[in-house]
Parts: structure tokens; C-alpha cells; sequence
């Protein structure tokens, strides 16, 4: 008997990439291919993070309300580990967080983060620092 017996059939990444892109098409129209391509790979890059030294964000950009922003990250919920919306948490809840349990961080309206606002109090500093 091989130790090979626990192990499930192999996968076919392709097919499986494919079967990712057609579900997040279904839910969000992206204004390119390439766009949809981004976010399908990002969403199986957050399964291999701990495989690497360093990740990518993904930034959903449009200056335009209901363009899909918010929509994209609730099907990248539904398709990440560990998912967690960190919109609301305190840059310290934050870093614990992330230390302890390395989710995949889904953050909406980001804009309010990572613009400075010239002669008040930064109090997103920290935030941009993660």
C-alpha cells in the first residue's frame, strides 16, 4: 500500500481556473477580459500566499458608483480563504488579526484610505503601512 491513498484525484488547474472565471462572469461584467483574467488569478493566488515571499493587491478602481466594485468583493468572499471585510477595524485589530490568522483582507472603499487629505490629522496612516 502506497501513502498515496489519502490523496484525492488530481485536479486540472485549467479547468478549474475556467470554472473560477465563469462564476465571477456570472455575478460582474468587467470593462475587459484581461480585467476578469486579474481577478480570477488573484482569487487562486489568496489558496497559495503562504507559498510565497510577497503578494499582489488587487485594486478594484472606477470612479463611478455602481460599477461592480462592492459586487466583486462579495463573489471573492464566497471564493477566498478565510475572507474578512476590514473596512471598520482599528489598524491594531487589524495587524492582530492579520498576524494570527492571515485572512484574505477584502477592504471596500479604499479611496477613503489611501487619499491624504493636505492639513488634517492622518488618521489612515497606518492603514496604508499594512
Amino acid at each position: 500500500m502506497t501513502d498515496d491513498a489519502w490523496m484525492p484525484d488530481p485536479v486540472d488547474g485549467a479547468a478549474l481556473l475556467n470554472d473560477v472565471r465563469r462564476f465571477i462572469a456570472r455575478f460582474v461584467a468587467f470593462p475587459t477580459s484581461a480585467a476578469l483574467d486579474a481577478v480570477t488569478l488573484w482569487a487562486a493566488h489568496a489558496h497559495l500566499v503562504q507559498s510565497g515571499d510577497n503578494t499582489p493587491r488587487l485594486a478594484l478602481l472606477s470612479p463611478e458608483p455602481g460599477s461592480g466594485k462592492t459586487r466583486t468583493l462579495e463573489v471573492l468572499e464566497l471564493l477566498t480563504p478565510q475572507p474578512m471585510h476590514g473596512l471598520a477595524a482599528s489598524p491594531a485589530a487589524l495587524f492582530r488579526t492579520l498576524e494570527a490568522e492571515q485572512p484574505t483582507l477584502l477592504m471596500d472603499e479604499v479611496d477613503a484610505i489611501f487619499s491624504r487629505r493636505r492639513g488634517s490629522d492622518d488618521s489612515a496612516e497606518d492603514l496604508r503601512r499594512c
